[in-house]
């Protein structure tokens, strides 16, 4: 994988499903990237639905955590496992602003072109 907001990766205790975190500016080689977006595009008409899901990543997480002993679980069906722990990282959340969705797309496109 191609540099993703590049960052250094280590151990954290809320990632989803325990995988490696990243947080600081480097390569990343793995095969998935987990990431929060909290609210790209908020709707302005019903912004209390839209406030509600700015926890959405980390009760993600959270909730992924009563998993995270079994995310290298072997599937028998794609003869591998599940999620291999050195090939998963989370990269926490983009730094999104609810009252900037214009500049939060654009984070979003950084992200998906890098």
């Amino acid at each position: 994988m191609s540099t993703l907001l590049q960052r250094s990766c280590s151990s954290s205790p809320l990632t989803f499903l325990g995988v490696s975190s990243c947080q600081k500016p480097v390569e990343i080689d793995a095969d998935v990237v987990v990431v929060g977006i909290p609210c790209a595009t908020p709707s302005m008409h019903n912004q209390q639905y839209s406030l509600a899901g700015l926890a959405g990543p980390t009760a993600l997480r959270r909730t992924s955590a009563m998993l995270s002993a079994y995310h290298d679980r072997y599937d028998w069906d794609l003869k591998a496992p599940v999620l291999a722990a050195n090939r998963v990282v989370d990269i926490g959340d983009l730094p999104v602003n609810f009252n900037q969705p214009e500049a939060n797309r654009t984070i979003l496109g950084t992200l998906l072109k890098s």
